[in-house]
């Protein structure tokens, strides 16, 4: 494995110090501990109850953003999950989600030989168990960790001191040294030093795993060889031939199944004694009982989870999950989230902060006690969900109940919306003016989602080539860009369908709105078909910008002297803006553009010649927008100013019919 790529650290003097004592190799019953997972049934259910619980967490890669550049923020990697959620909650930061990563990748798929989940689950066995779990790192040619091997800490035979700051581990019949950076050392620290191996739960089990293990040898042996009879005859003047023949004759007349229950008569008095014992009389039940209940509690498992209810009503086993994932499973979790932000996210990028899908539950009594304080704040659909039925159909399910008069109002009311409603309830009903803007919302986010999903399908293409090529040590700029002609089509491919479908949902909408006709409205005409051809070659800047951006970011980092792994770093990060804020913002436009342009289209065609400008007056209106607004002009003008407004412009427009 290459696994030499990476330069030690220096220590602190302290550090040093400390470090300057003898090797400490594993400690001693530490191979024993390891085996009773394989050998005690109850350690090993509430040891692999954990590892799997474990091993089923998903992990995600974040990345904080400001002005929409990726920074480093170090309260935020090394925050725990809750802390990091109550931040984003209360807008303290921009997080964002990299759904794409080599780093994600690897924790998934961990080397050729182990899934991900198998890693984790044997990781936790390990740190339950002795405290202590190692993963060597194997890196590619350009030092980038491409594969983790576990190694059982028996084989890790010595760890780092100052004067050797290696690990040595035996790999089969050898024994190597490894660089301290090239292992990530899972560890529950032991107090009486923090500076030597880890210290598990399965050592402070010890005399209790034995007793345990005795036990149930014992209970074994009884089955087998309890090396006493179950009786003692003996008698007066018996002869060492009169006892030899007593034997016989006892064996042969009294031993079997058809013999059961026979009499036996002697011709001389014989005294028979029983020797009797029963599990009762050694209390093992209640031994091994007490031992099962000791090991589950060490460990926090709640006995409701390992099956245990004799003593639990359905309070205490619903309370038992949120237990588990609480105490159990939280802190587990937060000792490998913090060892993997330290070890292994500055190999590929120090700006990603690892963090993983909580396994919390949710307290759906504590939402039902809300939900049901304020019925009409859910719609239809979210009361189905939580009762675990399927939403209905279309739109029906977006329908909410208001308290009064139980009438449906469909649609999210946001602050655009009330202040579409608020300039425009003066020209025309209240009413028609909320079902104009819900419709019109609902098919935006429809449209602008499509454009999103697109967008980041194709641009993920641009990445995967431009990445493919630099992994194949194409250095200079021009060989590494995209062939812009090629995606220029393939963007043209993408984008008309698009454009017409949002078109045509505009013209629609307008049609009925003002009572026109809609099946009169032709999206084929030359004029329309005009406009379309003219905003595909519009559309063709979008990889203008990736190219100049990816020219600029590559032309600084060759001139500086930057490898593979730092180019492609920055090439990561081109893209994630492209299908991060990039898609959005252009989805937004397009979407709108086209909406508004099927508008005018209407307008033009049922003879309407003047249209209001009606800006979403709100703290984000900008200056071009507020100026415009209120400006009466021609169908003509108004689809002009429609082509040449600013991204993400959320305007509209009222028809005059006077």
């Amino acid at each position: 494995m290459n696994i030499f790529r990476r330069k030690q650290k220096e220590e602190s003097g302290f550090l040093a110090k400390v470090l300057s004592f003898s090797s400490s190799p594993p400690r001693k019953g530490t191979a024993d501990i390891i085996r009773s997972y394989k050998d005690m049934p109850w350690f090993r259910a509430v040891v692999n109850k954990v590892a799997k619980s474990i091993a089923s967490v998903s992990w995600e890669l974040y990345v904080v953003r400001e002005q929409g550049k990726a920074v480093k923020v170090s309260k935020i990697q090394h925050a725990s999950h809750n802390e990091k959620i109550k931040l984003y909650k209360k807008k303290a930061v921009e997080l964002e989600e990299i759904e794409e990563h080599p780093l994600l990748d690897l924790l998934n798929n961990c080397n050729s030989y182990m899934t991900g989940a198998f890693m984790r689950q044997l990781t936790q066995i390990y740190l339950d168990s002795v405290g202590e779990a190692f993963w060597i790192k194997e890196r590619n040619n350009l030092g980038v960790p491409i594969e983790l091997w576990p190694v059982p800490p028996t084989d890790v035979v010595d760890i780092p001191t100052h004067n050797k700051p290696f690990f040595s581990v035996r790999l089969g019949s050898i024994t190597t040294e490894i660089p301290a950076t090239e292992v990530i050392w899972f560890k529950e620290p032991d107090p009486e030093n923090p500076y030597a191996r880890g210290s598990g739960i399965g050592m402070a089990l010890g005399d209790e795993l034995a007793t345990d293990e005795l036990a149930a040898k014992h209970t074994k042996t009884w089955f087998y060889n309890r090396a006493r009879p179950d009786l003692l005859i003996s008698g007066d003047n018996l002869t060492p031939a009169d006892t030899e023949r007593l034997e016989q004759r006892w064996m042969s007349e009294s031993k079997g199944f058809w013999n059961a229950y026979k009499p036996l008569f002697l011709s001389r008095r014989v005294d028979v004694k029983e020797l009797s014992q029963s599990f009762s009389d050694m209390e093992l039940i209640s031994l091994r009982k007490y031992e099962r209940d000791l090991i589950i509690q060490v460990f926090g498992v709640p006995p409701e989870i390992m099956g245990i209810v004799e003593n639990s009503n359905r309070a205490t086993i619903d309370a038992a999950s949120y237990i588990y994932t609480v105490n159990c499973l939280i802190p587990r979790l937060e000792t490998i989230r913090e060892c993997l932000q330290m070890y292994l996210v500055p190999d590929f990028d120090e700006r990603i902060i690892v963090d993983y899908v909580s396994p919390v539950a949710e307290d759906k009594e504590y939402q039902l006690r809300v939900a049901q304080s304020a019925s009409w704040a859910l719609t239809i659909n979210e009361w189905r969900e939580m009762m675990g039925k399927e939403p209905l159909p279309d739109d029906k399910g977006d329908a909410r109940l208001t308290p009064m008069a139980l009438l449906e109002t469909r649609g999210e009311q946001t602050t655009e919306t009330l202040s579409y409603k608020s300039i425009k309830s003066s020209l025309w009903g209240e009413e028609e003016q909320i079902k104009r803007w819900d419709s019109s919302v609902n098919l935006w986010l429809k449209r602008e989602n499509q454009w999103k999903r697109e967008l980041k399908k194709y641009f993920q293409k641009q990445q995967d080539e431009v990445m493919d090529k630099l992994r194949k040590q194409k250095i200079g700029t021009e060989e590494v860009l995209f062939d812009k002609d090629e995606y220029n089509k393939m963007l043209n491919e993408l984008a008309k369908p698009l454009i017409i479908e949002v078109v045509k949902d505009g013209a629609r909408d307008t049609a009925e709105l003002i009572g026109f006709d809609y099946s009169l409205f032709n999206v084929y005409n030359p004029h329309l078909q005009k406009w379309v051809g003219n905003r595909l070659d519009l559309i063709k800047d979008i990889n203008d910008v990736t190219i100049e951006k990816l020219r600029a970011t590559l032309d600084e980092g060759i001139k500086a002297g930057e490898g593979i792994s730092k180019l492609a770093n920055r090439v990561s990060e081109v893209f994630s803006e492209a299908k991060g804020w990039r898609a959005e913002n252009i989805a937004r436009t397009e979407t709108l553009t086209a909406y508004r342009h099927g508008n005018g289209e209407v307008y033009e065609q049922a003879g309407i010649e003047m249209v209001q400008w009606w800006a979403a007056l709100d703290e984000r209106t900008c200056e071009e927008c507020l100026r415009l607004h209120g400006q009466e002009m021609t169908v003509e003008e108004y689809l002009d100013n429609v082509d040449s407004i600013h991204p993400s412009c959320r305007c509209s427009e009222i028809p005059i019919t006077r």
